[in-house]
Order: C-alpha cells, then sequence, then structure tokens
C-alpha cells in the first residue's frame, strides 16, 4: 500500500482495492497504513466512508456523504468510535476552511445532498473566528432553500445527465483540496456499497489521475458471488473494468503461506512476555490457519476461561489441558454467517461432511446421501468451493479398484461448527452411515479406512 501512496504524493493518483474474507485484517491493515502514513506525512489527510449491510443498498452516496461530511470537520461519530485518530480529527477541523470554499467554488451543488450547508455554518462559526468570503454566499444559498423549501433530495442519480453532474462535482471539490492536502479516501465493506456509490467509485478512479489523491475500496470476494435482485453483484463489473485500465490494484488479506500464518501467530502471541512453546503456537495454527480474528478471539477467550493465565512475573502461561474446541462467539458468529448463506441441500451435504471429518470423500457423502456421485462432486467442485468458499478439492485418490474425490472443509472451523449444530442423535446416525457406506464401498481394500471405521463406530 505504501507504493500506491508514494504514487499519489507524487501527484499520479489513483485507485486500489483490500480484499480478504471478514476478520482476516483488512481494517487492522487499514489503520495501521493510516498512521503510518499520517506519521510521515504532515499535511495527509484521511476519510473514511462506510458502507452498511442493512441500509446501504438503498441509501444513495452512503459512504461518500460520509466520506464529504469527515472533508468538512464532522468528526465527532467516527472519532468516539475510534474509527479516526485524534490526530486526523484535528486534521480534518483544520480542513474546515478549504472545504467549504471548495464545495461552494465547485460543488455547490452538492451541499445539502452530500452534507448539509446548516451543518457546515454551525461549525465554521464554532471553530474559524475570521470572516470567509465563501460563508456569505453560503448563508444566502441555505436562507433560499430553506426560504423556498427545495432542499436538494438525495437521489441516486438514475438521471444520467444528473447523476454525471453530481460525478463532477465532487471529483473536482476533491481536486481542489488535493491541490492543498494529499488525501487518502477509504470505502469500508464495499460490497454493500449502492449503485450509484459504485458508479461514482469507478468514475473517481478515471478522473483522479494527476492529483494527489488514492482511493482505497476494501471488499469480502466472498460477497461479490452473491447476487443483487437476481443479476450480478454491480460491483463486479466495475472491479473488471479498473482491471483492464489499471491492471493488478489488489491487496489480497489472509492469502499466506503457513509460513506467514505461524509468523502471525508468533507476534501476536510474543507481544506480551510468555512462556507458551512451540506446541501451543502449532495447536493454535492448525485450529484457526493464521486467520487473524479467529487467532486474537480464540486467545482472548483462552484468557477469559482461565486455560492462558498470567503469573507473578506477569507471563502468560497455558494451565492444564486447554479447550480447543470451543469457539467465542465472535468466530461462531463470522462461521454462521457464512453457513446462512448455504440451500437445505448444499447445509445437509456439508454437515453430512463434518461428521466424517477436516477431510472427506465425495462418494462416501453421496452414498449416505443416496445421491450420484456426480452430482456430490457437482455441489463441491462449484458453488461450495468457488462461490461460498466452504471447501477445497484435494485431488484424486485411488483405493483398491475405486477411484474416491477427496476434498476438505477451507478451514478446520467450519468443519467444527457444522459438527456441533447436529444434535447427538443425528451425530450418532450419520457416524453408523458413514460406516456402513465405507465400508460397502471399500469392501475390496477395507485395510486403507480401518482407522475411519474405528473412528465412526467408537
Amino acid at each position: 500500500m505504501t507504493s500506491f501512496l508514494a504514487r499519489a504524493l507524487d501527484g499520479e493518483g489513483g485507485v486500489c482495492f483490500v480484499t480478504g474474507e471478514a476478520g482476516t485484517g483488512k481494517t487492522a491493515l487499514l489503520g495501521e497504513f493510516a498512521r503510518q502514513g499520517q506519521d510521515l506525512h504532515q499535511d495527509l489527510v484521511l476519510a473514511i466512508g462506510d458502507c452498511n449491510a442493512q441500509t446501504g443498498i438503498g441509501d444513495p452516496y452512503l459512504p461518500f456523504r460520509e466520506i464529504l461530511g469527515l472533508l468538512t470537520g464532522d468528526v465527532d461519530g467516527q472519532l468516539a468510535q475510534g474509527r479516526i485518530t485524534l490526530e486526523n480529527a484535528n486534521r480534518l477541523r483544520g480542513l474546515l476552511a478549504k472545504s467549504g470554499r471548495a464545495l461552494m467554488e465547485h460543488g455547490p451543488d452538492l451541499i445539502d445532498i452530500f452534507v448539509p450547508g446548516g451543518a457546515i455554518l454551525t461549525r465554521i462559526s464554532a471553530r474559524v473566528a475570521e470572516r470567509l468570503p465563501w460563508v456569505e454566499g453560503l448563508k444566502k444559498l441555505h436562507a433560499k432553500r430553506g426560504a423556498m423549501g427545495t432542499l436538494p433530495r438525495v437521489s441516486d442519480g438514475t438521471a444520467g445527465m444528473e447523476q454525471h453532474h453530481i460525478f463532477e462535482q465532487f471529483t473536482n471539490v476533491l481536486r481542489s483540496l488535493a491541490r492543498e492536502h494529499p488525501l487518502v479516501l477509504v470505502l469500508d465493506d464495499a460490497h454493500w456499497a449502492d449503485t450509484a456509490s459504485l458508479g461514482l467509485l469507478f468514475h473517481l478512479s478515471r478522473r483522479i489521475k494527476g492529483e494527489r489523491i488514492l482511493l482505497i475500496g476494501a471488499y469480502r470476494p466472498e460477497d461479490l458471488k452473491i447476487e443483487r435482485d437476481g443479476e450480478r453483484h454491480p460491483l463486479d463489473p466495475i472491479l473488471s473494468e479498473v482491471k483492464r485500465y489499471e491492471g493488478d490494484v489488489w491487496i489480497r488479506v489472509g492469502d499466506q503461506e503457513e509460513g506467514e500464518g505461524r509468523a502471525l501467530i508468533d507476534a501476536l502471541i510474543d507481544a506480551e512476555p510468555n512462556d507458551l512453546g512451540p506446541a501451543f503456537r502449532q495447536a493454535l495454527f492448525e485450529k484457526t490457519r493464521g486467520h487473524a480474528l479467529f487467532t486474537v478471539e480464540l486467545l482472548e477467550a483462552m484468557k477469559d476461561r482461565g486455560t492462558v493465565t498470567q503469573s507473578r512475573e506477569g507471563r502468560w502461561m497455558a494451565e492444564g489441558g486447554v479447550a480447543w474446541d470451543e469457539l467465542p462467539a465472535r468466530i461462531e458468529g463470522v462461521i454462521e454467517e457464512r453457513i446462512n448463506r448455504l440451500g437445505d441441500d448444499e447445509r445437509e451435504l456439508l454437515a453430512v461432511a463434518a461428521v466424517e471429518g477436516e477431510d472427506f470423500t465425495a462418494e462416501v457423502i453421496a452414498g449416505v446421501l443416496g445421491i450420484a456421485n456426480k452430482d456430490a462432486v457437482r455441489s463441491l467442485s462449484g458453488p461450495l468451493q468457488t462461490r461460498f468458499e466452504m471447501v477445497n478439492a484435494r485431488g484424486i485418490d485411488r483405493r483398491g479398484p475405486r477411484k474416491v474425490s477427496r476434498y476438505a472443509f477451507r478451514h478446520i472451523l467450519f468443519q467444527e461448527f457444522l459438527y456441533q449444530t447436529l444434535d447427538p442423535v443425528k451425530r450418532a446416525l450419520l457416524h453408523e452411515s458413514l460406516a456402513e457406506t465405507m465400508e460397502d464401498l471399500f469392501r475390496e481394500d477395507l485395510d486403507s479406512v480401518t482407522v475411519q471405521l474405528a473412528h465412526h463406530l467408537e
């Protein structure tokens, strides 16, 4: 990300995207990037616009309204939530005189659509003692609109000329500000953005070249595979166009190799004095695979339960047996949200797979469910792998004269969550059915499944 910022600071503005599953550390990465950037560049200003899962799709320009609100000094809400630092809040407050002038000169029609004119007047009177020429103009504009009862309406811009007019004014306001302060603008959770905001995002990506502006979009790639109103996700074609014009401008969080996942775990543990040795660290890695949210939450849960405690010397240590199968509520929430997207048939297939284990075989699952092998493979290698990203295909094995299709849950916590949601009776019946199916399928090579049969029949 520092290379994208360096180019923007040199007047070669552009766009980049930060992607990763929920909890992989996108927000933490953006926060640290912003902190370091502002430490190094005293005039750098950051503004974040959040897209909302509940209202964002039907709330036109929501993230850009938040961005423009911040640029005109409306910082208290995000500061209280910890979304911006006190240093950045002070820089945004100090920008008000310039941003208000830029709005009046280059984006008067944005006033009361993106940011309330009355709120700007209130903030400017409280923070700026000197008389500014543009303030009188804003007062007259606000009074005129109030008297006529014609405050502009936040529109989705379905009329092409109206939308283009809004896009151009917004772009020109940013250009004006960037001549005095380099800008980093973040659209967080862009997969929930409304279509008008996505249109403005693409417009800006094409029009901020040559400006000191870095535009960052953060999103979850798995959410783009969910259709809206039966059609392709609206962000998806925009990303294709950006790639066509800009090339690879993606930063992928959470795609680390095993060594990187272990490094994250070591860094989190070693942030405080501890006596947590290699066995504990390896067990934690096998449970979380270096997933940032899962790792942090599981460590905190073990501290809360007292299975990881501090000695008198202030060093963390594992006490007795660690209950690795107890999932914190926040991890359960992330996993449950993923699983709730599945259809009934897909969920039933994965429930049987969860009983077979972290690694499982399509033919065994098909036998238990009484479906064709090709249908099980079609679901596993199709939507469950490519759309929902719940499983990975491992390859083909030969068991005696028979070939079997091997799969694994993408994360062991998915398997454990599904297993735990089954009641004891259902679980016992599935273990029995799995053993019977294995005995039938591999009757000519039972030695290859002896361990699995013992597990299911115990």
